[in-house]
């Protein structure tokens, strides 16, 4: 079980759900999110496109543009580099449409994740010169590519940078890539107010101000800034500000006219959605690995290809192999996932968890990484073998900086980066057991660091739990990142029935107060498992098995729950119900 912490900051209430038209509750929500004040909690519930900062203020910015121009006029040949996630998946759509509208000669080069690793790499760029690439725009990469960017110029290319990654710091001063034009909000000389877009984001603020500079009208603006929702949810970046103006303006437009992309509208067809309305849950957990699938398993050029392509034909045929490639991933995760979990039972339990095994696919080492990290809540690095080297991810928890802490190893890493809560390193396999006993040595972390923490914005009573509530709260979606789905705790509950659907992993409850006055379904995602070993605690076996068949046998089952709440459309029938994080069974 893990540690329930109620979060309640302090405000008028009263005034706040008053001006805002909101329930108490719900204003609650909005200040345990810092959102105090009418303007900031007007914006947070009705993030309009016109408040968007000016992207002109973005350091180079203007240079970029002025030197696409000068491409575009001159001929040159441009290639934007991109990444194999979704990130940079559609920031090179975004790009590739905006120069293709403009009449420049454009193509684009999407690296193969094992053979050049992340980013540029000298070989790909000799590749490309040698087939006529002048100009490179680098997007969702570039940053750190110093030495790659020199050879480029060295070869008498030019480099133009679009990107979001930290800097690397040398002796308190952060290192400049040597590019043409190198847009990064977080460059320590830009005075842009918000540093956390991803790369789509930027690339549509960047297509943004190149038709005002251009004196051009937008026509592009709905598809692409569909684009830059789509990157914004799948990495994961803080949901607030201009990321959640893409979000939540991204989304209306895609569900106003899911056809506005020919291939994302195959895909949706694909995975049997585009009856329903798309939500963060459809582009995080069934568009985006799809996508991202591309880049793990094969080329991510496939992707962007479904992204552009003017043929249904060939938008059907790309978004039905790329939902077989994501079936392949899923399969391969969950038998290494189970692989790695079923190896870790057999050795002592680190702080610090370090895994190698030089079998496990490369492209799905991170997503392992962060199963692991789920199912022991310990800062976890999943390593396999890359050639001469081994090369891996690592996922970690809250209070552990995995950044800084690979930092203090750097002596014995061949390449590392990433931030407090992921990182990538490659390793000389003769020093990984060295990185084990290092990071266990330096970690800090005791007792109960090791236990989730779940932060709840509300104690409520069953009676609390309403329509008005319930659309109240969709209000605040979409959720993600820096604004997570509200958590809430009722205590003394009693368990109706139970009905456990072993086939989907999942238990229906029939909840009620104490005195039966008002009941309420409940859902519980996975895990039955660990319900059976909850109620094995109560029960015998054979009762056990008859509550989760659905027969209670005149128990009085009790739970206290945390729980999201949920608007539950089935048959035609609406109805609000609990969805459960957490939760404790006991018998009264």
């Amino acid at each position: 079980m893990s540690i329930w912490e109620i979060k309640k900051e302090t405000a008028d209430l009263k005034l706040m759900s008053e001006i805002l038209n909101i329930d108490e509750i719900t204003a609650q929500i909005l200040v345990n999110r810092g959102i105090r004040t009418k303007n900031t909690a007007i914006k947070f519930l009705n993030p309009k496109l016109e408040f968007q900062n000016d992207e002109g203020t973005m350091k180079d910015m203007k240079k970029a543009a002025e030197l696409l121009k000068k491409y575009i006029k001159d001929g040159k040949k441009i290639v934007i580099y991109g990444d194999y996630d979704v990130d940079g998946v559609t920031s090179t759509v975004i790009l590739y449409k905006t120069i293709k509208n403009f009449g420049g000669e454009v193509s684009y080069y999407i690296p193969i994740r094992e053979e050049d690793g992340y980013g540029l790499n000298k070989s790909s760029i000799a590749s490309l010169r040698e087939k006529g690439a002048e100009v490179i725009i680098a997007c969702d990469n570039g940053t750190s590519a110093v030495e790659e960017i020199e050879y480029a110029k060295s070869l008498g290319v030019s480099v133009v940078i679009i990107d979001h990654h930290e800097l690397e710091i040398a002796e308190d001063e952060a290192i400049f890539p040597n590019a043409d034009a190198f847009v990064n909000p977080k460059r320590p000389d830009c005075e842009y107010p918000f540093k956390l877009m991803c790369a789509g984001g930027l690339c549509f603020k960047f297509a943004k101000y190149f038709h005002k500079y251009m004196k051009t009208e937008f026509s592009l603006h709905d598809e692409l800034l569909v684009m830059a929702a789509l990157a914004t949810f799948c990495d994961i970046v803080d949901l607030f500000d201009e990321n959640r103006v893409f979000a939540k303006n991204g989304l209306d437009i895609l569900n106003s006219n899911k056809q506005i992309n020919r291939g994302l509208y195959a895909l949706i067809k694909e995975r049997n959605i585009s009856d329903k309305e798309i939500t963060e849950f459809h582009i995080g957990f069934i568009i985006g690995p799809c996508i991202n699938a591309t880049g793990r398993l094969e080329q991510a050029e496939r992707a962007v290809e479904l992204l552009l392509t003017e043929s249904d034909e060939r938008a059907e045929e790309l978004a039905v192999h790329l939902v077989e490639l994501n079936e392949e991933r899923k399969l391969l995760t969950n038998v290494e996932t189970d692989k790695v979990m079923n190896a870790l039972k057999e050795a002592p339990l680190d702080k610090v968890i370090v895994f190698y095994d030089d079998e496990i696919h490369e492209s799905i080492a991170g997503i392992i990484a962060g199963r692991v990290k789920e199912r022991m809540y310990r800062p976890t690095f999943v390593l396999t073998s890359n050639g001469d080297a081994a090369k891996g991810s690592g996922r970690s928890i809250e209070g552990y900086n995995m950044q800084r802490e690979l930092c203090e190893c750097a002596d014995i890493l061949e390449r590392f980066g990433g931030h407090p809560m992921a990182a990538g390193l490659t390793i000389l396999p003769e020093n990984i057991d060295e990185l084990r006993n290092r990071l266990n040595k330096n970690c800090l972390l005791t007792g109960d660091d090791f236990t989730e923490k779940i932060l709840i914005d509300h104690k409520l009573d069953i009676s609390d739990i309403t329509f008005r509530l319930a659309k109240n709260i969709d209000i605040m979606a979409p959720f993600g990142k820096g604004n997570r789905q509200p958590f809430f705790v009722t205590y003394s509950l009693k368990v109706l029935s139970v009905k456990a659907i072993e086939a989907k992993n999942t238990v229906i409850f029939t909840l009620s107060d104490m005195d039966e006055k008002k009941r309420i379904k409940a859902v519980l995602f996975e895990n039955v498992d660990v319900l059976k070993e909850k109620l094995l605690g109560i029960f015998d076996t054979y009762d056990t098995q008859k509550v989760l068949a659905g027969i209670l046998r005149h128990t009085t089952l009790c739970m206290d729950a945390v729980y999201n709440i949920d608007i539950n459309e089935y048959n035609g029938d609406v109805s609000v119900q609990m969805k459960i994080k957490d939760y404790n069974v006991y018998s009264q």
